[in-house]
Order: C-alpha cells, then structure tokens, then sequence
C-alpha cells in the first residue's frame, strides 16, 4: 500500500551512486519479480532482451573487443536473467561489460519500486527535485540522466535501455583496454589520512590515477590489478581503510582519451546508441568532471567521456548543489 503523502516529506533531490558490492542472488532474483509484475518494468526487461544484437556492433569497431571471447557469454547471462530470472551466474560476474548495464537495471528498478510503493508519477517526482535535480556518482550518472530527461515512465525505461546499451560498449572497450584481461580488482576505495595523499599514492604508483573524490579524505582509485595490488598492500601497511571494488576493466582512466573519442564517435554513427541532448533535460544534472550543470551538448558523450577517461568530483558536485538547494529559499530538505 502506498504511504500516505500527507506523512511523507518531499523530495529536494535525487542521488544514484556507484554500489562497492555487487549485488547478491537473492537480491537479484526479488528484483526480477518485481520487474515481471510492474508494467514499466516489464518493458525493462524486454529492453535487457533485446541485447542480443548489439555486441556485434562493438566488436565491428575494434578489433581487441572482438577478441573478447567472453562478451557474448556476459550477454547471454544478462539476457537469461530478464527471460527467466536466473540469477546465480549473473551475481558472480564481476566484469564492467555485465556490472555497468546491471548498475543501470538495479537503481531504475529501485526508482520504479519507489514511484509504486509512493504512489507517485514520474512527473510528480520531477516536480519535487526541480532545485536539487537528479545526480549520478560515476556509474549512477546514466540513471540520473535515464530519468532527468525523461518525460513519463515509459520514456524513463526506454532512455534507460539506449544507456545500458551505451555501458555495455563502455564495458567492452574498458576491459579490451585492460592489461591484466579482466583478472584483479582494478578500482580500489580508500579513506585517506589527510587531503591530497591520493595523488601522492599516484605519483609513488606510476599507472594508477585517482578516479573519484567523495570528500577530500575519501578516494577512489584505478589502475591495472598488479599496480593497484601493491597500492593496496601499502596503504594498508600506511593504516589506512582501503578496499576492493567489485568491477573489472579500466575505467575512469585518463589513459583512455583517445578511446572515449573513438566510442563517442561510434554512438554518434549509431542511432540506437543515442540518447537526447542535455537541453531535454527536465531538471537539473551536474557534470561529474566540473560540478556544472548540463545545459548542451549530448549526453551520450558525457557518459561515456566521464566513466571511460575522466576523474569524478562527486565533493564539488555536491557542494554546488548545496548551493542550489540554499537558493531555493526552501526551509529543510529531503534526499
């Protein structure tokens, strides 16, 4: 039964923020029921089905993608889980080629179970964050933009499947681009002693780069599963609070300039992999990379830019939406 609205606080803005654990069996098997019985979220699923295709289209691009004997496999377990609910094989992959797209299903489907358990439309939402708007952390970006630019329920999930598309290639160049070939933890978490020694761990770690700021003592970091071992090693060693990410392939790496521009070019030649420009956005969205609202441009490329070869400032994101929330005169707010 949904909640009252008289007991229930109004929303100033929406968050959706990358998971460090992936999800479990049993997580991922409710999730399916609960999509299979939402009518919104049944379309959701026939989106995940009809993947079946689309690795063709990256594996045509490039050559170290079309070597990766293990994309269609990845595929397939994302596809069985949307056909039957098979959730076993899906929670033990740890790939970004499966935990990009996964991440995009779980928080959608964590928005529509939202909407029905408030009793809410999804222009009502809209309504409330007008001033905070809908932000994504790294990963939880494409959802935040799934949902901004989008202007019914229908729309949300169908903007949500042109972005799992786009994470899957994201996925694919990541891990083709990856050294180790998808073994290791390549993102490490780390809670710092002081401001700036992430990027002190940079310059001691040639090939690791600091991918994320949460708050200056709390740092995400990239690199190939070797380097990020040692880092891993010594920060404990240093005493500090460091743990491994599940999600392989190399993302949020500078060292992928070059490849962003090339998928960026790819989505552009590729209508199915084309979300709507930013000026479609129905409420405020802030870029990862300068805490500045997305006002032009697409969208597409801002994904794929920001999670394949930028750093995240998640810290001066949300600071400036503090200051948007503090204008809009509004007496408390609700996340």
């Amino acid at each position: 039964m949904a909640m009252d609205r008289e007991e229930r606080h109004l929303l100033s803005a929406a968050f959706f923020c990358p998971q460090s654990r992936a999800p479990d069996e049993e997580y991922l098997a409710g999730l399916y029921s609960f999509l299979r019985q939402n009518q919104y979220g049944q379309i959701l699923l026939q989106e995940i089905l009809d993947l079946e295709n689309i690795w063709t289209i990256f594996e045509n691009a490039r050559d170290d993608v079309r070597a990766l004997s293990q994309g269609p496999v990845y595929i397939d377990i994302l596809r069985g889980w949307a056909a039957n609910g098979e959730s076993h094989r899906l929670s033990e992959v740890r790939s970004g080629i499966v935990a990009l797209p996964l991440l995009i299903i779980l928080q959608i489907g964590q928005y529509l179970r939202y909407l029905e358990f408030q009793g809410l439309a999804h222009q009502e939402f809209l309504a409330e964050i007008r001033h905070g708007g809908a932000q994504g952390y790294c990963g939880g970006l494409p959802p935040a933009i799934a949902l901004a630019c989008a202007r019914d329920e229908t729309e949300v999930v169908k903007n949500a499947g042109i972005a799992m598309r786009i994470l899957l290639g994201i996925g694919a160049y990541g891990e083709a681009a990856d050294e180790g070939n998808g073994t290791g933890t390549t993102t490490l978490a780390l809670r710092l002693k002081y401001e700036g020694q992430g990027d002190e761990f940079a310059r001691l770690f040639p090939g690791t780069h600091v991918s994320a700021i949460t708050d200056p003592k709390s740092v995400s970091m990239v690199g190939s599963a070797q380097k990020l071992e040692e880092v891993f090693n010594y920060a404990r060693a240093q005493g500090l609070q460091v743990q491994k990410m599940d999600i392989r392939g190399k993302v949020h790496n500078p060292e992928n300039k070059d490849l962003a521009i090339e998928l960026c070019q790819l989505c552009n030649e590729t209508p199915c992999l084309q979300l709507p420009e930013a000026s479609a956005l129905q409420v405020p969205v802030r870029s990862n990379r300068s805490g500045e609202k997305l006002l032009h441009g697409s969208l597409t490329e801002e994904i794929v830019t920001t999670i394949l070869a930028s750093r995240c400032d998640w810290y001066v994101l949300l600071n400036k939406v503090a200051e948007d929330l503090a204008a809009s005169k509004q007496p408390a707010h609700t996340l």
